[in-house]
């Protein structure tokens, strides 16, 4: 039998729906729950003048996870903060692993449920709950971690990929216009030049020695799929320019592979200058890698030796639309499990805020009591939508919005209640949110 799973709204900006109150939210996985390893640790004694940032914020943060960070052997992290949002099982009991002799520079914060250091490994101050193992590493200052005030995640632009693919053979080198592309292929040797503007991929492959470059003026790439560079690569703007990360953003909608495969990979020794961002799936630097920029993910993982700089950073995301005033869903305290898989079917029930609730209520005693004289004198849904539905402009925007992200939606003639139905990678679309399944 299917095994019912929690999934939560993650919200990215400043409203749950571009309309509509409130939302419920329903699927079923057959998928095992990941096994997890509880952690604990001695208790600590938070320094009373550690001085630490009141509230993170995520244009501060050179590597930020939704559900762990790992900081691989004599890596180094300059410049940002790291972070990891959301509580969640680990093998290891840590969400924020730093290896032996790792660095993070001493003046940044590393927040975290909980973090391991290994041997001789040097971190700034330490935002956390529990300090699973510390083999002689060495932080400035230990304080609680601030989970209400850990920022969302972003979430991705959505991409628009056709099936226009694009190979740029070895040594040659192509200069592509913004547009919607297939599958990008470069091979090894080959350089591939973007012009200013929006890229859509359904994926990107770049072979040994492969380049690209951001011509200056901000280049944008969407890609649908998967995020895979070989070694020696380069991805960066347009060099002895001075332009910085912000002006390559590379965002990755697609989920890790079967076998482990991440949807992000950069293979050792290779560069990379940019804002990346890959929610749904992780993000994996491999031995040797020299990266600048910001570096976001739903799983980050650093291998030995890399070299992380910030540089710009990731502005936060407003929800676009005029929201309508009604009820929201609070955030959810269970410990997420994973992202949800982008094609997984989903159904919402939106439901527009109630008219003369109060009146409503009082209607609801009286017909259910037998005491008294309206007892079963039931209103007709025609009745129950002109006094308690929404006005029929404000219902009448819902179906066009949900369409408007290739939703289907059912209405109903109480003037109330919507279902919508869709996939989770337009569900998030759709409210701006990362759904994630928790315990």
């Amino acid at each position: 039998m299917p095994q019912r799973r929690t999934i939560i709204l993650s919200l990215v900006g400043t409203a749950l729906l571009a309309l509509g109150a409130a939302v419920a939210v329903a699927a079923c996985s057959s998928q095992p729950s990941p096994a997890g390893t509880a952690s604990s640790s001695a208790a600590w004694t938070t320094p009373a003048d550690a001085g630490l940032p009141a509230t993170p914020t995520i244009n501060t943060f050179v590597i930020y996870a939704q559900r762990s960070v790992v900081i691989g052997n004599n890596s180094n992290v300059w410049g940002g903060n790291v972070g990891v949002r959301s509580t969640a099982p680990t093998p290891s009991g840590a969400q924020l692993t730093v290896d032996g002799y790792a660095v993070v520079e001493n003046s940044q914060s590393l927040f975290a449920p909980t973090a391991s250091l290994g041997i001789n490994s040097s971190v700034g101050d330490l935002q956390i709950n529990s300090l699973v193992q510390n083999d002689n590493g060495h932080y400035r200052a230990l304080t609680p971690f601030p989970a209400a005030a850990m920022p969302p995640l972003l979430l991705e632009q959505p991409a628009t990929a056709n099936t226009t693919a694009v190979t740029v053979a070895g040594g040659a080198i192509r200069t592509l216009s913004p547009g919607s592309y297939g599958a990008l292929t470069v091979d090894s040797h080959g350089k591939v030049v973007l012009l200013p503007g929006v890229y859509s991929f359904s994926s990107v492959t770049m072979a040994d020695y492969g380049h690209l470059v951001a011509q200056p003026g901000g280049v944008d790439v969407r890609i649908a799929g998967t995020l895979n560079v070989a070694r020696y690569a380069t991805l960066q703007p347009y060099c002895c320019t001075g332009l910085t990360a912000s002006d390559l953003t590379i965002e990755v909608s697609g989920n890790d592979q079967p076998g482990g495969v991440a949807a992000a990979t950069i293979l050792p020794h290779t560069t990379i200058q940019a804002l990346l961002l890959v929610p749904h799936g992780t993000l994996s630097l491999g031995n040797t890698v020299v990266a600048k920029g910001a570096f976001f993910g739903f799983d980050v993982v650093l291998g030995s030796n890399v070299d992380v700089n910030f540089q710009s950073g990731f502005l936060p995301r407003t929800t676009q639309g005029t929201p309508i005033a009604g009820y929201t869903l609070p955030p959810s305290s269970a410990p997420i499990l994973g992202p949800v898989p982008s094609d997984t079917q989903i159904g919402l029930a939106v439901v527009l805020p109630v008219n003369d609730n109060a009146g409503l209520q009082t209607f609801i005693r009286q017909v259910t009591d037998p005491t008294n004289s309206m007892y079963r004198h039931y209103m007709s849904i025609a009745t129950f939508a002109a006094m308690h539905g929404g006005t029929p402009t404000e219902y009448a925007k819902v179906a066009p919005w949900a369409a408007s992200f290739g939703l289907t939606a059912t209405t109903y003639a109480n003037n109330l209640l919507v279902d919508v139905q869709g996939t989770a990678a337009q569900i998030e679309q759709a409210l701006s949110a990362n759904l994630l399944l928790g315990q």
